[in-house]
């Protein structure tokens, strides 16, 4: 199973799995890669390195106040 990291689908550091289901009707969906620490930890360098690098660091704080994403 696959999990998006730093913008890109990879592969999970384990082959384990989550069944995730729809609240409304217990129904399964799907099943879903159950991220490990080393999964995390790859996902909060990421996080890190995108805040430290990308645009978002040097853009001054009224500026980031209006942006807003719409998903």
């Amino acid at each position: 199973m696959k999990l998006l990291i730093d913008g890109e689908w990879g592969e999970a550091a384990t082959s384990a799995v989550f069944a995730t289901h729809d609240p409304a009707t217990g129904e399964k969906i799907t099943d879903v890669a159950r991220g490990t620490a080393e999964d995390v930890n790859r996902a909060l360098a990421a996080a890190r390195r995108a805040f430290d690098e990308g645009p978002w660091a040097k853009t001054a704080g009224r500026q980031r106040s209006r942006t807003r994403r719409h998903f």
